[in-house]
């Protein structure tokens, strides 16, 4: 928590950009490195080892954005309807539940 506006720059930064992880994909996506079949996606890779230089040039930080991987359900048929199907999930519903 920022408390003071004269907080130390990389303070603020490192907040906003913690934020900014969080509520990136609205909150429907997570950082993959790996495809579902366990091998390596070069491009998340690449995008992961080109944000942790974010610290050296700025610019950098977009690149975390290759290694999101979305975690929404969303089923459409042919005529981008929505159909009717069922999921089960063993998740506590406060996992998905918005922060105060």
């Amino acid at each position: 928590v920022i408390q003071d506006k004269h907080e130390d720059s990389m303070a603020k930064f490192g907040a906003v950009l913690a934020l900014g992880i969080i509520d990136a994909g609205g909150r429907n996506v997570t950082i993959c490195l790996q495809t579902g079949s366990g091998l390596a996606k070069m491009t998340a890779i690449v995008g992961m080892a080109l944000f942790i230089q974010h610290w050296y040039w700025y610019p950098l930080t977009h690149l975390l954005a290759l290694s999101f991987t979305p975690t929404a359900l969303i089923g459409l048929n042919k005529k981008l309807e929505l159909p009717q199907f069922e999921f089960s999930s063993n998740a506590r519903p406060s996992l998905f539940a918005y922060p105060p």
